[in-house]
């Protein structure tokens, strides 16, 4: 034992003794002053002895002073420092006996930098070593990160397949995209996925515009579709009935174009009402024609207006030409009795200017008359102006002379 060793023993148990003699003086009421002057002896000799201590210097040292990782990731670190001192690594203390050891997992493909530091006495002693990643680790993070990216990928494109829809399916590409090898598998379903997107936009609008080229299309599609069969099945026989329908309902509305078509080329009436029974039968309404059988109707009203318009004119003319013709014929007819009567009458003068001539001549013989040379009438007298001369009556009459009304 060296010498300060024995000074601070030799206090220390100086300090025993001299605690043990101070307690019995105070159960006992006896002078304790000479015992704490050992005690405080005892205490000088410690103090005595402490400062004799040689003093450790702080230090630390790391082996190696660069790590790299082994292929999983993970690396070794061994250090020596003062046994008393206090050993923090990346902030956390470390439990030590001078010497001690640390295992690091890296996490990612950067570069850590570790620190070390160890505080002895107050005084702080800091390392920092580079811990980088050994390329089999690189190689062993690519691995795993193409696992997590090969499971997100087959995730998302599951969920593409089992809700197909554009935002999904450009999740599941973007992860594929992503992957740093080719998955053909994964590929081929991604196509699938494309392909049944186009077969429903195409669905959607064959939906919208039924026909039967777009069905016939859309049929072919669906069954080379692995996806969704059974409700892209129901949606096609949906666009089926459909189109059964739009071919039964053109072929109706071009029955009902026809019959409309020959109305108006007819106005006749019965065809109109064919033609309107043709088109209220109609499953859909259709404004266009529902116009054309419109003015039609006005186009009949108006040339039966007109034919019966036409009829009253002929009606009224005739009844006007018959009117005439019966006022013609009785005005012929009165025309007729009038030159009956007047020829009946100018036949019974003639017969009574006969008879009266007769009888004037019977009544005449001998009588005289006067007469002009150019004179139509006899007369008993001088009868107005002229050159009378006296005749007998039957020279008178011989000359066709008829006696004058004045003087008869």
């Amino acid at each position: 034992m060296v010498f300060w060793e024995v000074l601070i023993v030799l206090g220390f148990v100086l300090l025993v003794v001299s605690g043990w003699r101070l307690w019995r003086a105070f159960r006992q009421k006896k002078p304790k002053k000479p015992v704490l002057l050992i005690a405080v002896g005892s205490l000088l000799l410690m103090a005595a002895g402490g400062s004799q201590v040689p003093v450790e210097a702080a230090y630390l040292k790391i082996s190696p002073q660069q790590l790299e990782t082994d292929p999983t990731g993970n690396c070794h670190l061994e250090g020596t420092t003062n046994s008393e001192a206090e050993l923090f690594i990346d902030g956390e203390e470390i439990s030590h006996e001078g010497t001690f050891t640390y295992d690091i997992q890296l996490v990612d493909d950067g570069t850590k930098e570790l620190v070390i530091k160890s505080v002895f006495r107050g005084e702080e002693t800091v390392k920092t070593i580079e811990i980088t990643p050994s390329t089999g680790y690189l190689a062993h993070l690519e691995s795993q990160a193409e696992k997590e990216r090969l499971k997100l990928a087959d995730t998302a494109l599951a969920t593409a397949e089992k809700e197909p829809s554009q935002d999904h399916f450009d999740v599941a590409f973007t992860q594929i995209q992503a992957l740093s090898q080719s998955y053909p598998e994964l590929e081929q379903r991604l196509e699938d996925v494309a392909d049944y997107l186009e077969i429903l936009g195409s669905l959607e609008e064959l939906e919208q515009e039924p026909t039967r080229e777009g069905l016939v299309a859309i049929q072919t599609q669906v069954a080379a579709s692995p996806l969704a069969k059974d409700a892209l099945t129901k949606r096609v026989a949906a666009c089926e009935k459909q189109v059964h329908e739009q071919e039964k309902n053109t072929k109706l509305v071009a029955a009902a174009k026809e019959k409309i078509k020959h109305a108006e080329t007819t106005l006749a009436n019965d065809d109109y009402q064919s033609a309107l029974e043709a088109l209220t039968t109609l499953p859909t309404k259709q404004p266009t024609l529902e116009k054309r059988l419109q003015n039609l109707h006005h186009a009949i009203e108006e040339k039966q207006a007109a034919e019966k318009a036409q009829a009253d004119a002929e009606k009224k003319s005739a009844q006007e030409k018959e009117a005439q013709e019966k006022a013609t014929q009785e005005k012929a007819a009165e025309e007729q009795r009038q030159q009956e009567i007047q020829a009946a009458q100018e036949q019974e003068q003639i017969q009574q200017q006969a008879q009266d001539q007769q009888t004037t001549q019977e009544a005449a013989v001998g009588q005289t008359v006067m007469v002009t040379p150019t004179g139509s009438k006899y007369h008993t007298h001088k009868c107005g102006n002229g050159n009378f001369t006296p005749a007998t009556l039957e020279e008178a009459l011989a000359r066709n002379l008829t006696p004058c009304s004045k003087c008869f």
